[in-house]
């Protein structure tokens, strides 16, 4: 696999495993409505996952977890604990819970995100600062598809809205775990194409 189709497969696992992010935003007008949440606690459905990315990225950071195992593994199960914690939240008894799930889902992107920069890295040894723009714009969307969604599909419960997004994190589980192979003998041949060359 050449590192433009890497590109492709990093940023579609981007795109779709950082639905997760906003997916509750997306439908707090209904959450709001059926949970009966206060302003504070309509606030704190996004300020749940800010903090849970914050407290995921000091902790791989703290651990160096990023640097010991493979950014591929990495990237899968945090997306798949990121949809079963988003999938969860539709189940949560109580709003502590759910606030917990959201948490939780914000940790887990924090092993999504930075691992997928990490990727690209080891994918582009030039031209990396276009290959990162475009893997922050990956990023961007996607934490804008559950708004997309709700959009075009405005009169569906909003569980479908959580289900969808956890739906793509598992696509995009799937597609790094699956699709995505290791970098380093892919970005040495071009290398040692250029030294031949020379």
């Amino acid at each position: 696999m050449n590192r433009w189709r890497a590109l492709t497969v990093i940023s579609v696992s981007v795109l779709f495993a950082l639905s997760l992010w906003f997916s509750a935003t997306a439908v707090l007008p209904q959450l709001v409505e059926e949970w009966q949440l206060s302003s504070q606690q309509s606030a704190s459905m996004t300020t749940a996952v800010q903090l849970g990315f914050i407290v995921g990225a000091l902790f791989l950071t703290w651990t160096r977890l990023a640097d010991t195992v493979n950014g591929r593994y990495l990237f899968a199960v945090s997306a798949i604990i990121g949809a079963l914690s988003n999938y969860l939240f539709t189940l949560s008894p109580t709003i502590t819970i759910a606030l917990l799930m959201r948490f939780l889902t914000g940790v887990m992107l924090a092993g999504v995100y930075p691992t997928s920069v990490r990727l690209v890295s080891t994918w582009f040894q030039t031209r990396k600062g276009t290959a990162v723009g475009i893997i922050i714009g990956a990023l961007t969307v996607g934490s804008a598809l559950p708004h997309l969604v709700k959009t075009f599909a405005s009169e569906v419960d909003w569980e479908y809205v959580i289900y969808a997004s956890a739906v793509l994190a598992i696509l995009a589980a799937l597609m790094m775990y699956f699709i995505l192979p290791d970098a380093q003998q892919q970005v040495r041949e071009p290398q040692l194409n250029q030294h031949e060359n020379a």
